[in-house]
């Protein structure tokens, strides 16, 4: 399986997924024209890489703004990371916010209610 790479730009963000030690993070804007079109690929690779996860998990998002549809695209890459989880591999995902920024933190308090897995919300 390769690492998957999407470059950041002024509305998406950054994607990288690293199958060989199981990092992955997703940061910057995600306020895409055609959300579809960016986490397609995402959401593909994920549900490959699921069937055969690293021994350790870490998704990490350090995210400034999400519109609706990216959220409910977050919600589904929650959704199959929570699956690694449940098959008994060990994962954790790290919420990255500011501290000025509660929009930002309560999105996190509402997805880390939403899975099993370990979910920390961390202040930057």
């Amino acid at each position: 399986m390769n690492t998957f790479y999407q470059k950041g730009s002024k509305y998406e963000p950054e994607i990288s997924l690293n199958p060989q030690n199981g990092v992955m993070k997703i940061s910057g804007i995600s306020m895409p024209e055609n959300t579809v079109r960016v986490y397609f690929s995402v959401l593909d690779w994920l549900n490959e890489y699921k069937k055969n996860p690293a021994p350790k998990t870490r998704l990490e998002f350090d995210l400034e703004y999400i519109n609706t549809a990216s959220s409910k695209m977050i919600h589904e890459i929650l959704r199959i990371v929570d699956g690694i989880t449940i098959k008994g591999c060990d994962a954790e995902i790290i919420w990255n916010y500011h501290d000025e920024d509660s929009d930002i933190l309560e999105i996190g308090e509402e997805y880390r209610d939403f899975v099993k897995t370990n979910f920390i919300l961390e202040m930057k």
